[in-house]
This record gives C-alpha cells, sequence and structure tokens, in this order.
C-alpha cells in the first residue's frame, strides 16, 4: 500500500499499490529538509522494511515535493510551498530506492537521494535535518553571454542572464530587437532551474530547462508589437521573472546585451554574494527596506545603534510578501513584523550590546545587522585619542552547496572594535568564530546559522589588535571554510 498525502491546505495525491508480497515490518517516519533552494538536507536515508513516511519541510521560496522510486514503487507527495510539508508512504521491501523532488528540473539538479530498507531492525534515524549533501566537484566559472546581435540575413539573438546572485530574477526586462525571426537565448548561472518562455498570439513559445551552466532557447518569427518572456518554471513568474520584448521595423537600436560574468571567487563556490555595505549611522530611529530590482535584498543591510530602546521601522513596496525577524546576540527571538507586501510596521526593542541579526523568514537569503554599543557611537579618534573607533561590518557569504567556502578570501580592518558577520545561502549550519595566529579561538558568535530555525546570520564583535586573524566557520573549518583577516 503506498500512500501521499499534504499538509498546509493541500489535497492527497494518488498513489499506485506497492508490488504484491510486500509484508509490513515497521513503521518508519523519516524527516527532511531543503539546504539551499535545491537540494535535500539528507542524501542517504535508511530504514526496515515495512511501511516508511518521509516528511520533507520545505524551507524554500520554491515550490517542492517528495516522492520515493524504485523496486516496483513510484509515488510521490504533493507539490507544496514553502513553510508547508510534503508527505509520502510507501509499505518497502528491502532494497535500495529513489527519494527526489519531481518539479521540473529539481532532480537533475541535485534533488535526489538514497534510500536504504534492509531486512530487520535499523539504527534509528537522527530527528531532523543531518547536514548539507555530499560535497560535488566544483563548478566551472560562468562563461560570459555573448552580446546581442542580428547575422545579416539571420534572425535577431536576444541574450539574457540568469546569475548565482540574482537567481530567481534576468539580468534585463526589457530587450528589443527588429521584426522577423527573433531567438531568445537565455543563460543560467545560477543552480536553480530556469527557462525562457514567450507568449505569441495568445500562444506560449517554451524553452527546454536549462540547468546550471547550460542554456533554454525560444525562436519565432516576430512582427512589429510588444511581447512578454518569462520563466515558466513553477512560481517563477509570480517571483518576477518576466519581462518585455519590443520588436520594431526596420533596424532595432543596438543592444548593450548582458553584463560580463562575475569573476570566480576562490574556493568551491562562484557566488561572491552582496558587496559589503557601509554601515548606517548610529541612530535610535532605524530604518529598513526592501531592494525592487533583482532577486530581494534587504536594504541597508548593516546598521549601528546604541544599546537600549530602538524604533525599526521596517518598509516594503515591491508587491511581494516580506518580513522582519529580529534577534539578540544570543540568538533570542527580539521581535518580528507581519508579513508586508506594500507598507511598512514599526517595533520598538530594546537593543542589548553586541551584533543583533535580522532575516526575513520568506526569504532565508535576505539578512542583515545591528551594532549596538553602549551609549552613543564613539566618533572617530584624533591624532592622539584614545580608544579604538568602531570599523562598521565587514560581510562575508557562504557560497556552495557542500562543500561549503566563504567569500571574500581575506578581510582588511583597522586595529579596534571589528564586527564581522557571515550571511547564510539557505544550506547548512554554520557558527562564526575568530582564531589569532596560534590557532586558538579568541572569539565566537553566539548565533549558528541555521535555516530551519529561521537564522541566517552567524556574527562576532572584536576589540582587534594588529596582525593576522584567521575568520572561520566553526563546523566546517576543516573543509576550507575559512578566510584571512588583516588588523592593521
Amino acid at each position: 500500500k503506498v500512500t501521499a498525502a499534504g499538509h498546509a491546505g493541500h489535497p492527497a495525491a494518488a498513489a499506485p499499490a506497492a508490488p504484491q508480497g510486500t509484508r509490513t515490518k515497521a513503521d518508519t517516519t523519516l524527516q527532511i529538509g531543503t539546504a539551499g533552494p535545491m537540494r535535500f538536507d539528507r542524501a542517504a536515508l535508511r530504514a526496515p522494511e515495512g511501511r516508511v513516511t518521509i516528511r520533507l519541510v520545505n524551507t524554500t521560496v520554491l515550490p517542492h515535493n517528495v516522492a520515493i522510486r524504485g523496486n516496483g514503487v513510484d509515488v510521490k507527495g504533493p507539490v507544496v510551498p514553502r513553510g508547508a510539508t510534503s508527505e509520502v508512504s510507501a509499505d518497502l521491501a528491502p532494497g535500495t530506492y529513489t527519494f527526489l523532488c519531481t518539479e521540473p528540473g529539481h532532480e537533475a539538479a541535485g534533488m535526489r537521494g538514497t534510500l536504504t530498507v534492509s531486512a530487520g531492525a535499523v539504527a534509528p534515524e537522527a530527528d531532523g535535518p543531518a547536514g548539507p549533501a555530499p560535497a560535488t566537484a566544483p563548478a566551472a566559472p560562468p562563461t560570459p553571454a555573448p552580446a546581442d546581435q542580428v547575422t545579416p540575413g539571420g534572425p535577431a539573438v536576444v541574450h539574457l542572464t540568469v546569475t548565482a546572485a540574482d537567481f530567481l530574477a534576468f539580468d534585463r526586462t526589457a530587450v528589443t530587437a527588429a521584426a522577423g525571426p527573433v531567438r531568445l537565448v537565455l543563460h543560467n548561472q545560477s543552480d536553480v532551474p530556469h527557462d525562457i518562455s514567450l507568449r505569441v498570439a495568445g500562444t506560449t513559445l517554451n524553452g527546454p530547462v536549462a540547468l546550471a551552466g547550460q542554456t533554454s532557447e525560444v525562436a519565432a518569427d516576430l512582427a512589429p508589437g510588444t511581447y512578454t518572456f518569462f520563466c515558466a518554471q513553477p512560481g517563477h513568474e509570480g517571483f518576477g521573472m518576466t519581462g518585455t520584448l519590443t520588436v520594431v521595423a526596420g533596424t532595432a537600436p543596438p543592444d548593450p546585451g548582458p553584463p560580463p560574468a562575475p569573476a570566480p571567487t576562490p574556493g568551491p563556490g562562484t557566488d561572491p554574494g552582496p558587496p559589503a555595505p557601509a554601515p548606517a549611522p548610529a541612530s535610535r530611529d532605524l530604518r529598513v527596506g526592501v531592494t525592487s530590482t533583482g532577486t530581494p535584498q534587504f536594504t541597508p543591510r548593516a546598521l549601528q545603534a546604541p544599546t537600549g530602546a530602538v524604533r525599526i521601522e521596517f518598509a516594503n513596496a515591491t508587491g511581494s510578501d516580506h518580513n522582519l525577524s529580529l534577534r539578540s546576540p544570543s540568538g533570542a527571538q527580539l521581535a518580528v513584523t507581519a508579513d508586508i507586501r506594500s507598507g511598512s510596521q514599526v517595533l520598538s526593542v530594546d537593543l542589548p550590546a553586541g551584533v543583533s541579526t535580522f532575516v526575513c523568514t520568506l526569504h532565508d537569503w535576505m539578512t542583515g545587522t545591528i551594532t549596538a554599543a553602549d551609549g552613543a557611537a564613539p566618533p572617530p579618534p584624533s591624532d592622539g585619542g584614545a580608544g579604538p573607533a568602531p570599523t562598521g561590518v565587514l560581510d562575508l557569504q557562504v557560497t556552495g552547496q557542500g562543500p561549503f567556502a566563504m567569500s571574500p578570501a581575506a578581510l582588511t580592518a583597522p586595529a579596534g572594535l571589528v564586527t564581522v558577520a557571515l550571511h547564510g545561502n539557505g544550506a547548512g549550519k554554520h557558527r562564526l568564530v575568530v582564531r589569532d595566529a596560534g590557532r586558538r579561538i579568541r572569539h565566537e558568535s553566539p548565533q549558528e546559522i541555521d535555516p530551519q530555525k529561521g537564522v541566517g546570520v552567524s556574527a562576532v564583535a572584536a576589540d582587534l589588535t594588529p596582525g593576522e586573524w584567521v575568520v572561520e566557520c566553526k563546523n566546517h573549518a576543516s573543509g576550507g571554510m575559512k578566510v584571512t583577516l588583516t588588523v592593521r
């Protein structure tokens, strides 16, 4: 007997019967989560023969499900949005099965694992996630897409790009081509599957799904007019992956084409993350917004404030739901706004000293920090002034899906109060530490990045003397997840 069930109001999916002769020996429930937009947090599961249930808690912005295949079993749970649970059950005989996400392109992008079913009892599974998927070879640096072109006697070619940093956005939302044969080519530099699709005269033309490093292409003979291009993968158009193609008679204006591909970062990852922002001036009245173009991000991401009573206004005018969840340096929940699509909400909080972190619980890559110090922020020291001046926030970004890395590969700061914040990418647990030249841990963040708990930042604030320091992830330092901090 095989069943599939949905949660959060999603209907159960019909499922075929398991092979004849399957005997129920035990009831086993396995829970898995998501580690990044296109990864399960487990690559291998085990269970005794009998009835096995797999529950997937989807913590990403993309829709996912969980399915079981192999040995005559082929059953899938419902596709669910962020925050919901997809569940699938089957009576399984001993053997090897595959668990996977059946959304288009997701299995090929890495959302699959092995379920080993054994006769008799097996060691119990841990409750909850057990770390990221096994290490994979680092991807080759993305190749820049060529500039738009018109071949004499041939079709106009328009190139679009999805980057690793803006993995749910086209690099351009308005393009132009001359009437006649037109080709739209999408270069996918992200880990998330995408396609390029075009609406023409009441019909939709769909290009193939492109995985990381691949292209998707659609072609049509177009008359002058305005057309819509978009990504047809579930939920992507609604998230903003859409744009306008204007076709003109005669010769189209020259098109600048997509920007050059970003330079690869050292280590396994190629996504450098957002640039390190300058901290906003210290104030008891803070304001945080959301960027309106590309993949959403808080702005600003780094703020300063005195300790004590602080007023934080969170404003969102993007038309998509976002919120702000604030945690203290110890990880305790301080305050959280409602989900806001258009408007603002004010939080009044009592900020403790140290680095508090905030995250959008709907989009866990949206993170930021508030560094609070006793009294007003000290001014920069005069020539003979004593005491360190704050340097602001040095931002690090988790890259890769396992093995992990941090970007940039080196940091520099003047001596004094230095704050380093590590921003997660939705994959794995990470805790930031600072070691001295003798490899001793001098400072350790009280916060651990944990996508399952909605914690997206791990930060350290420390008074550092001149010299070489090492900033690393305590969880993954042996795998090379560390950078050098030079204090002058």
